[in-house]
This record gives structure tokens, sequence and C-alpha cells, in this order.
């Protein structure tokens, strides 16, 4: 997850930086040196640079007064990835209206039950996984790191900008945000993501295995093939590039070695596709044990296609016009 500049921009030559302290703002508290793992901040001195940085961002996190930057070539860099409110130049927080406070209460409370669901499922343990949903057009909601999603709390949520950029919250967004942001980006119908580790579909997921032949009525007509995506370094831009191809036709992803991905036009969609993808997994499983099974014919998948506009819209209310 890259650190960003003051505007809002990635990093350019990161590695090349090194730690500085404003001397304005240090308090000389000394956190950022009993926090550095390689020892490279003097405690005597947290000004100096005593050994080598690893740009573990450790020191820009925690620093209790914003004192702490990075600099190359002599322009001062924030950590913007991990800030808790916007920073100067960046888009101004807008006060919410009462009926906007109360969706967004709303939307916090149905993203921890979707996430508590995940947990007691088993398709999460330890801090597996993460989950975010859209907020209007420009804004996302999503899970924190490092917090189990079986006690996740609706104040530990973290609201983002879809540039990535922290609004509101007090801890750091889930290190696969960027995964998250680019299937917002490549599908503006997309509400809600979903990321979790069910253990069938993983098992899928390390054999490289998509779930693709048309064995069940309900996976062609509602989920559709899932395939495989390549193997990437979990929370690097490899995860979103490697997912970014099978976004557009697709409703879900097994992400090669690690897990699986859905998206949805709604959040409880997202998790449902989900939890299709694991019983789909499932399934498929058994069927190998037995032998193999049996495709549906190509006619049988078209007309199971052709009656989804159908399933559409008895999934909706039923209208007075329809009748009893």
């Amino acid at each position: 997850y890259a650190p960003r500049d003051r505007h809002g921009e990635p990093i350019k030559d990161f590695l090349k930086a090194k730690p500085v302290t404003d001397p304005d703002k240090c308090v000389k508290c000394g956190l950022c040196a009993r926090l550095c793992p390689m020892g490279s901040i003097d405690p005597a001195d947290v000004s100096n640079v005593a050994g080598k940085c690893i740009k573990c961002c450790a020191c820009v996190k925690k620093c209790p007064t914003g004192a702490k930057y990075f600099d190359h070539e002599g322009y001062l860099y924030h950590s913007m990835s991990w800030r808790t409110s916007t920073p100067p130049g960046g888009p101004p927080v807008r006060s919410l209206s009462e009926a906007e406070r109360a969706a967004e209460i709303a939307a916090r409370e149905e993203l921890c039950q979707v996430c508590r669901l995940l947990y007691q499922r088993g398709y999460t343990v330890g801090h597996d996984g993460n989950v975010s949903l859209r907020l209007g057009e420009d804004q996302i909601l999503v899970t924190p790191s490092g917090v189990g999603k079986g006690r996740l709390r609706p104040e530990m949520l973290v609201k983002c900008t879809l540039s990535g950029e922290v609004l509101e919250g007090d801890r750091h967004p889930s290190s696969e945000t960027p995964m998250h942001l680019m299937v917002y980006r490549e599908r503006p119908d997309v509400r809600a993501v979903v990321h979790a580790h069910p253990p069938m579909a993983t098992a899928f997921a390390v054999c490289r295995r998509p779930l693709g032949e048309r064995y069940l009525t309900e996976t062609v007509s509602g989920l559709g093939e899932v395939p495989v995506a390549p193997f990437a370094l979990p929370s690097t831009r490899e995860v979103p590039d490697s997912v970014r191809p099978f976004v557009r036709d697709h409703s879900a992803v097994l992400l090669a070695n690690h897990g699986a991905l859905a998206w949805g036009p709604d959040l409880w969609s997202a998790f449902d596709r989900m939890e299709t993808v694991e019983q789909t997994a499932r399934i498929y499983a058994n069927v190998q044990l037995l032998g193999g099974g049996v495709e549906l014919t190509e006619a049988q998948t078209a007309a199971l296609l052709g009656l989804a506009g159908r399933y559409a819209v008895l999934a909706g209310p039923r209208t007075e016009e329809e009748g009893v």
C-alpha cells in the first residue's frame, strides 16, 4: 500500500527517501525510536538516523504529533495512506446530513454483520479477509488491518476515498484495500467487495483449478465461471493487477495460493456470491471423488441463462400489479 505525498499522489523513488523530523512538531517522546525495528532512529536525538532504515513507516504511522516524514531530494513526504484526516490540499471532508449519517451508521452495522457471518462460517480466521462497501460515488468503508472479523465493531471501520486516502478512522485500512479500489474503478455498478479464505475454495485456489464446469444450475444462472487469478504477493500492487483482467466479465475469482474474492451490486449480493463460491467448490470436490460429473449441455446452459432476468425480478419486491 504505497505511501502518498501531500497531494495524495503515490511517492516515486520512495526507497531513496530518508526519515526526518519536523522540529516544530516533535515533542521528543521517543516513541519512534522504540518502535523502529532496525534501531535506525537515535533515541538520544530522534532527528538523527543512526542505522539502516527499511522504510517500514512505523515511525510515521505511529507518531502522535505527525512530526515524522520522509525526505527525498528536499521534498517532504507524508505517509498519506495511513493518515486519519484529510491532508493539506486534499479533498475537504463534507459534513453529512442527518439522513446521510443515519445511512452510514446502518451501513457500518451491516458490514460488521457480514464480517461476523464470514467468521462464523469459517471463511476467515484470525485477521484473515477484508470487506468493503461503497458510500456514495467516491467513498468506501473498509475493514481495518489487524482485527478479527468476528469481533469487528462499527467504529473500527475506515472511511477512504476511491484513491485510497483515509478520511475517517483511527486504524489503518486493510493492506488489500488497493484490490477493492481497483474493482470499484473497473466496475462502477459494484457496491461491495468481499475477500475471504473459505477452506474448500482456497484449496481449489492452491491447486490453481477454476470452478468452470457447468455442473450446477444455480452456479450457471447466478454465479458463472470462477477463474483463478495468477499468484500475487499479498498486500502489494501485484494483487489488484492480477485480478483486473477478470473483473468486468465475472462475479468472483480465486486468488492463487491465497483465497477468494467476490463482488456485487450490494453487500449481501457480494456475501452470497462468496458463500456460493465455497458451496460450489465443496460440491465439485465431491464430484471428483465420485469419479467425475456430467456437465449441462450448451442448450441447457443457454436456457438457464435466459432465466436470469426472471430470477432478478423474483428477487425484488412484489408489485401491486402482480396480484396475489
